[in-house]
């Protein structure tokens, strides 16, 4: 493998000396200033405020963590059984990193996609080949894992994602997945920054002028929160009395319907279909899922903190109109990189760290579909799968586009040659789970959209903050159109089951973040009631039930007939019952065991065969922990 050496600045026979040098100062000035940036306000923020981790460093990150230390410490679930990882696991193995701008950051997997790729995929061959001689031990077939791919959402560090996947990587592969998380970093503080300082036009800028804008851009955004502020209390303070009041309006319960409510708002829910399969949409939600106990305590408090919120909706507003902009710049260029929109890329003065024109456009030919990390690795995944083995883009092929020995990375043709049939071997009946979360959501509608035919076996998205209206796009196409890759699958439906898994609307509505100290409500209620103020109710998010509820007869009728709704309740569980979460956060806890089917809500349902290939335990519950 061959690594494209990052060029500071052109060095081609024209280029005047001056050139270089005001070139080589652009360079520096960026960097004295951003690290003079992060100290004094970066670093203080973060800690002061936020108290954000440290990523793990490059050496942590490939080295095998070891299980027996970990016992106790921080993990809730549960890994135990047959499959349960022994020893150790590796980081690498299992967590893929994008960075601001779309690319594999240094520390993680040497900034190599090629590398990146085949540690991931032969962490998966190795458990694929662990199962089977599990199954001859015991004198039976033992089925392959199942691939889990899971999404971060926002407001999540890099740091806290990987501390997440640590904890939780044992638990997922004791129930039957072989895990890889998704990561980008959707920090709050760290994000706005970067809105700030470095983003102009969507791309990441270096020149002094785009740094220079941040002081006027920070008195805009607070002026303009300000400004806005009365509207904000007005619609706060609304959305606050309808979840307080005594019968809460239609869209606000789940089973309890009023009678005078529209007939389109009744639904037969899973339990008073006697587990059918359902001929259209269905809801799993318990019968007790509207009751819960009243909060005088906590409604007295947050009413108290009132003249704090004057100040801090404001901000929230106005700060934060601009950090949700970043987190979506992030979270898109994680499939199609903005460096593939400038045009003066190579222009003096500009810097795109690893740009090479020929090996660039090489990459770019290869992924039509985006040159962002996530996308390439799902192309890639797709020619494996195929059958097609390598991408030539990657791994460098001489023109007759074959494999180079003299370019190739570390180890013989005949080496590779194994490896690639080790993956495409392992990956003839695979099954893959996609699990998203918030804004991991509109990840998974952008990847299922550009890569319909892998063999996804269950596409989950838990209080999803992509709209209604992208939803409904991507699930009916792919659900009306068959699959295609392989001969054997041609032309036969699609065997997928869709879940949306969501928050009692009632706790959506009335979350309490920071003590109160800030306005009320999940992040789906700040998008829908600050950030993306809809144009219709149609480009609400997904993950609000009331929006879902209205909208789940709008899909296709294939999708309908394969997907589930699950609302939980509105109260917390205690200490020793199912899990339920009650806060936008609360889906990844370790104890909501969110990767089981148990979870989705598909116990008492027909569907409940189509796991039969996962140990028991993944069709029971996890119970909520002290």
């Amino acid at each position: 493998m061959i690594e494209i050496i990052p060029s500071r600045f052109d060095t081609s026979a024209s280029l005047s000396f001056r050139t270089a040098l005001r070139q080589r100062g652009v360079r520096l000035w960026p960097v004295f200033f951003d690290r003079l940036s992060r100290i004094s306000i970066g670093v203080a923020l973060c800690v002061l405020i936020s108290g954000c981790a440290t990523p793990r460093s490059a050496k942590e990150f490939a080295e095998p963590v070891s299980l027996v230390s970990r016992v106790g410490k921080e993990r809730s679930c549960e890994a135990t059984g047959p499959f349960a990882p022994a020893g150790s696991i590796r980081l690498e193995q299992h967590v893929l990193v994008s960075d601001s701008e779309g690319n594999i950051p240094k520390n993680r997997h040497d900034g190599s996609f090629s590398k990146a790729f085949r540690t991931i995929m032969a962490g998966y061959v190795e458990e694929f080949n662990r199962r089977k001689r599990l199954g001859n031990a015991m004198g039976k077939d033992s089925p392959p894992p199942r691939l889990l791919f899971y999404f971060n959402g926002g407001l999540n560090f890099q740091a806290d994602v990987e501390a997440q996947a640590e904890r939780q990587i044992p638990c997922m592969m004791a129930d039957g997945y072989y895990p890889v998380f998704f990561v980008w970093d959707t920090g709050h503080i760290p994000s706005y920054w970067e809105q700030i300082w470095n983003v102009y036009d969507g791309q990441v800028r270096h020149e002094p002028w785009v740094k220079l804008r941040a002081p006027f851009l920070f008195g805009t955004h607070v002026i303009s929160g300000f400004s806005g502020a009365p509207v904000d209390y007005l619609v706060e303070g609304r959305r606050f009395w309808r979840a307080v009041r005594g019968i809460p309006p239609c869209s606000m319960t789940v089973r309890n319907t009023p009678d005078y409510c529209p007939e389109e708002q009744r639904v037969r829910f899973v339990d008073q279909q006697g587990g059918a399969d359902p001929n259209e949409s269905t809801v799993y939600a318990a019968p007790s899922a509207d009751l819960s106990e009243p909060e005088i305590g906590s409604l007295l408090g947050y009413s108290a903190l009132f003249p704090v919120r004057l100040f801090s909706a404001p901000l929230a507003h106005g700060l934060g109109d601009a950090t949700w902009e970043n987190y979506l710049r992030r979270t898109r260029t994680t499939i199609r990189r903005t460096v593939e929109f400038d045009l003066d890329r190579y222009a003096p003065g500009r810097i795109h760290d690893g740009l090479n024109p020929d090996e660039f456009r090489k990459v770019n030919d290869s992924f039509t579909k985006g040159t962002g990390v996530f996308a390439r690795f799902f192309e890639t995944l797709l020619q494996y799968y195929k059958g097609k083995r390598r991408l030539c883009s990657e791994w460098f092929c001489d023109e007759s586009r074959t494999l180079s020995p003299d370019r190739g990375d570390s180890g013989s043709s005949a080496e590779h040659k194994s490896d690639d049939d080790a993956i495409v071997s392992a990956l003839a009946n695979a099954r893959i789970t996609l699990i998203g979360h918030s804004m991991g959501a509109i990840v998974i509608n952008e990847l299922v959209e550009r890569f319909p035919d892998l063999p996804y076996g269950d596409i989950v998205v838990m209080a999803s903050a992509a709209s209604l209206r992208d939803t409904r796009r991507v699930i009916t196409h792919y659900f009306e159109n068959p699959f295609t890759p392989v001969p054997k699958m041609r032309g036969k439906p699609r065997d997928t089951r869709f879940y949306s898994l969501m928050l009692h609307p009632l706790n959506d509505a009335g979350e309490s973040t920071g003590a109160g100290l800030i306005p009320s409500g999940s992040l789906l209620m700040w998008i829908d009631e600050m950030y993306e103020v809809p144009k219709t109710p149609e480009d609400k998010t997904f993950g609000y039930w009331p929006t879902a509820k209205a909208g789940r007869r709008m899909f296709g009728h294939a999708a309908q007939v394969r997907t589930l709704y699950r609302v939980f309740n509105r109260a917390e569980a205690a200490s020793g019952e199912e899990s339920n979460p009650v806060r936008h956060g609360d889906f990844n806890n370790d104890d909501m065991c969110f990767w089981r089917p148990a979870f989705w809500g598909v116990n008492g349902t027909g569907w409940e065969s189509l796991y039969s290939d996962l140990p028991p335990e993944a069709l029971q519950a996890c119970r909520k922990k002290e």
